[in-house]
């Protein structure tokens, strides 16, 4: 009987992975499928405001920032043209979820999450005060990736929230989600703390603060505030 061979798409498909260090970060979304989820994270307080610098060259005259609704949920799906997300966009829509985005040319080439209602990421669940958001699930078009988009989608969403008295700003990136993880270094986010978060088969998960590295602390603030976890 002859041996078959994986289809070439998953080869190179399992090698991208491999080559950005999210094979691990892979298993663990197999497992997560199979009932049983392990977590590690980092929990993130973002930099207000952006220290961002664009290379010469680079400018974003023609991109206009905008505010998106439910009416742009195909737009909002085609950033990630390998998964129909529409019906998960409608939902995040239907919870009071906001979505920023970047319009170039005529079509969004990057978009942003943010909640202003509480920190949704299980692990750290909790309400949000009034000067606090919670950041979430940035994508960018592939052909606008390594163009400094989606930092400059992050410093005008930093700007709306910041004229609003939003200026704690959390975010969470998996652990060995490492293109996410060079990305909040990128934008200055300061690791508040390590956690792992455990939940096996429908069981009550278990969270776990392995390492503390910083406090929250507000602009202008003389005092640290508290970590939530």
């Amino acid at each position: 009987m002859p041996i078959r061979k994986p289809p070439t798409g998953r080869i190179q498909r399992y090698c991208k992975y491999l080559a950005n260090g999210l094979l691990l970060q892979k298993i663990l979304q197999l497992l997560k499928s199979a009932g049983i989820v392990i977590e590690p994270y980092y929990f993130y307080q973002e930099r207000l405001p952006l220290p961002l610098e664009i290379p010469d060259g680079r400018h974003f005259a023609g991109y206009e920032f905008l505010e998106v609704g439910v009416e742009h949920t195909d737009e909002l799906a085609g950033l990630d043209p390998n998964t129909d997300t529409r019906k998960e966009i409608r939902e995040e829509f239907s919870r009071g979820r906001r979505c920023f985005a970047l319009r170039h040319g005529g079509k969004i080439v990057a978009a942003s999450w943010c909640d202003t209602l509480e920190i949704h990421f299980t692990p750290c669940a909790r309400p949000l005060a009034g000067h606090e958001a919670y950041l979430y699930h940035t994508g960018t078009m592939y052909s606008y990736r390594g163009h400094d988009v989606a930092p400059y989608l992050r410093s005008k969403i930093y700007d709306l929230l910041m004229s609003t008295g939003r200026d704690v700003l959390y975010s969470y990136t998996d652990y060995f989600n490492h293109p996410a993880v060079r990305f909040k270094e990128k934008i200055g986010a300061r690791i508040l703390f390590v956690g792992l978060y455990v939940k096996i088969f429908g069981l009550k998960g278990k969270n776990w603060v392995l390492s503390r590295k910083n406090s929250v602390s507000r602009p202008g603030k003389a005092a640290p505030e508290q970590s939530h976890s």
